[in-house]
């Protein structure tokens, strides 16, 4: 089952330079985040909260959240989707992978790429490209679409897991 989209706001994950849709690539200036945030449509409340080593913004007609991770030396070191509402589109190699179940996603990617499927699917990695996918719990007997998607997408830097 895929889940329908409302909006045409396209990112396409180009792993290992970042993220197509946010105006940041893997190793720029990490003080360019907020601007990076604001300028894609729809964003709002950019914030970096002290500590973090993040900046997020969270663009509401998407429901989708966005965040720009630095590493120690200022540098951007990954570049995160992460909601997903039901807005927007969120693809690699033409995949929307929001929409396609998890365990469809893991099938179909591992297929072409060297990959690890960590906690039994919660996190899936594909380390020669840096890109891992994440879900908060696995799907539950009772139905429902919870757990069967995942929620979360990033493209990191070498060096980042």
């Amino acid at each position: 089952m895929l889940l329908p989209r409302i909006d045409t706001t396209l990112f396409i994950l180009n792993p290992p330079f970042g993220i197509t849709g946010i105006d940041l690539k893997i190793g720029d200036p990490f003080r360019g985040a907020p601007r990076a945030l604001e300028a894609v449509p729809g964003a709002a409340g950019v914030r970096t909260l002290p500590g973090s080593g993040a900046c997020h913004a969270y663009v509401e007609s998407l429901d989708l959240g966005l965040a720009v991770h630095r590493d120690k030396t200022g540098s951007v070191d990954a570049l995160e989707v992460y909601g997903p509402g039901f807005g927007g589109t969120v693809e690699f190699r033409g995949i929307d992978v929001f929409s396609v179940p998890a365990d469809d996603l893991i099938d179909r990617l591992s297929r072409d790429f060297s990959s690890t499927t960590e906690d039994s699917g919660l996190f899936f990695l594909i380390p020669d490209l840096l890109l891992s996918f994440s879900r908060a719990s696995l799907p539950a007997e009772e139905g429902g679409d919870y757990g069967f998607y995942f929620e979360s997408v990033l493209v990191a830097a070498p060096g980042y897991y």
